[in-house]
């Protein structure tokens, strides 16, 4: 009976890491940042982080920048694209636009201890939090 137990628990368990993997590869390969361009992936685990982690002041950012441009593709933890910006504007745009882009506990903590409570670290979405405040 444990046998039957423990076989159903290890295969339900191994058809969710397989879809998981194949969810994960998926977006992935469908994503749109796949035609951004940006610099290769120098490891297979540790992606462009472990550049940017070593780098103290060689530039490498610099060099990135001057090379693919203000916005580009780098690769985080096992090779996945993640978007990356040194545009000002974008970074404006996203941050002041808060009903489009909804922040994370963690991002909204850190906006809030360094420009302090406000439009940028509501725990709410802003036209809510804002009903609350008008009455």
């Amino acid at each position: 009976m444990l046998l039957k137990v423990l076989a159903s628990l290890f295969g339900t368990l191994g058809a969710y890491a397989v879809y998981q993997i194949f969810k994960a590869v998926y977006h992935e390969v469908t994503s749109p940042i796949q035609n951004l361009s940006g610099p290769p992936s120098t490891h297979w685990f540790f992606g462009n982080f472990k550049d940017l982690f070593d780098d103290e002041i060689s530039g490498l950012e610099l060099g990135w920048i001057a090379k693919y441009g203000r916005t580009m593709k780098i690769h985080t933890l096992f090779g996945k694209s993640q978007l990356y910006t040194a545009d000002t504007k974008a970074i404006h745009h996203v941050i002041s636009n808060t009903h489009i882009y909804q922040k994370g506990p963690a991002v909204r903590m850190s906006l809030g201890r360094i420009v302090g409570p406000g439009r940028c670290s509501f725990s709410r979405s802003f036209p809510e939090a804002e009903g609350r405040f008008r009455t």
